[in-house]
């Protein structure tokens, strides 16, 4: 589903607006700018160090600095790069974008709710059933609130836990009324 968050888009800005935003607005800043600034810190220490002098003595000042970029280039990729840019959620459904593309995930497909509080940044996983777009993963930073409480639940958790199990008493309800009409008839 494209679209979904264009204003420009007919019918469906309306979807997005009346949505509740679930993810973090910091993750524009997680994702593309804290990215930029590390590995530009990175690249501005090993050219002052090569450009320093004597290449010989300074080498290890060079090397350094490309194995670190190395080893958080496959940190980011595995742990922040994965994470949805955005997630709303509306009448029974998640819409998510990730990497630039828009799809509407509906809660029934959703299995599983975590959140993983001592990272930073904290996350949420939702775990999708099989045959998904996004694999059996979603990834995204939730919307918080200042606590001192380290143990405090999180809210966006406890939302999208809430609408996951109205929406699998729905689906159950509506499965259950069409069994019973295909009794029924003759």
């Amino acid at each position: 589903m494209t679209g979904a968050f264009n204003s420009e888009s007919s019918g469906e800005s309306s979807i997005a607006s009346s949505g509740e935003r679930l993810s973090s607005q910091s993750t524009f800043f997680v994702k593309r700018v804290l990215p930029a600034l590390w590995f530009g810190g990175l690249l501005y220490f090993a050219v002052n160090s090569a450009l320093a002098g004597d290449i010989g003595a300074y080498w290890p000042f060079v090397l350094a600095p490309m194995l670190i970029a190395a080893i958080t280039y496959f940190a980011f990729r595995a742990l922040i790069w994965r994470l949805a840019d955005q997630v709303i959620i509306v009448a029974g459904a998640l819409l998510v974008r990730l990497r630039g593309q828009d799809h509407r995930i509906a809660l029934s497909d959703v299995v599983a709710v975590s959140f993983t509080r001592f990272s930073n940044p904290s996350y949420l996983t939702l775990r999708l059933r099989e045959g998904h777009v996004y694999g059996d993963s979603l990834y995204f930073i939730p919307r918080a609130q200042f606590t001192l409480n380290l143990f405090a639940p999180n809210k966006v958790c406890d939302t999208l836990r809430s609408a996951i199990e109205l929406a699998a008493r729905r689906e159950d309800a509506a499965g259950q009324t069409s069994e019973q009409a295909s009794e029924q008839a003759p």
